[in-house]
């Protein structure tokens, strides 16, 4: 109504032409508006129906989830033991006293002609005699073994003749337990005291 009094009045203007074309303006921009009004308002509704619509959706996920802990709660934990072993959970037990094993020691000495040379024997004589009567050869088997103690026949670089090289299998002093007696009293010391004391290289 408003752009056709404007018509009106303009009857007779030459004006009348530009007026009409902005009330044809005004009208389509109102139009224009009126559409673009409509259209926020469609997806005003549109985003608010679809905001919940997305919370259920974001509410699915969190079904998802939970349906994810649902299966970590299907393995279950082994029970910690924190009681400390005992004998009935050990697999075997046994239990013995140490105990020291007597030692032994079988003498082996050199009596080759070598040994005649520059007081060799006397000094191995004393120094033997000398040592198995300490208190550290207590209570332990000694013996003695001496060699050579016999001949052989010699390598083919020595024309096969025998050779002072062989040695006994059986010890010329036998291993026997000392004991506490010393080489002035009857026992294996003594035995050896004396078959020192009885050859020579």
């Amino acid at each position: 109504m408003a752009f056709k009094a404007l018509a009106r009045r303009s009857e007779g203007n030459t004006l009348e032409e530009p007026m009409v074309a902005v009330g044809r303006a005004l009208v389509a921009g109102g139009v224009s508006v009126v559409v673009a009004l409509a259209m926020a308002s469609g997806c005003s509704a549109s985003d608010g129906g679809a905001s919940p619509g997305g919370g259920g959706g974001n509410a699915g996920n969190d079904a998802s989830t939970g349906g994810s802990g649902g299966s970590d709660s299907g393995v279950i934990d082994a029970p910690v033991n924190d009681g400390a072993l005992t004998a009935d959970s050990a697999c075997a037990e046994y239990s013995a006293e140490a105990k020291q094993a007597p030692a032994a020691m079988l003498i082996v000495l050199d009596q080759s002609l070598s040994m005649a040379q520059s007081g060799k024997w006397t000094a191995a004589q004393l120094a033997i005699v000398q040592a198995i009567d300490t208190p550290a050869f207590d209570n332990m088997s000694l013996g003695l073994l001496v060699y050579p103690a016999g001949q052989v026949p010699g390598p083919t670089c020595l024309l096969g003749l025998n050779v002072w090289c062989g040695v006994s299998a059986l010890a010329q002093v036998p291993l026997t337990d000392t004991g506490f007696n010393k080489s002035s009293a009857p026992g294996v010391r003594q035995n050896i005291y004396n078959w020192l004391s009885s050859h020579q290289p």
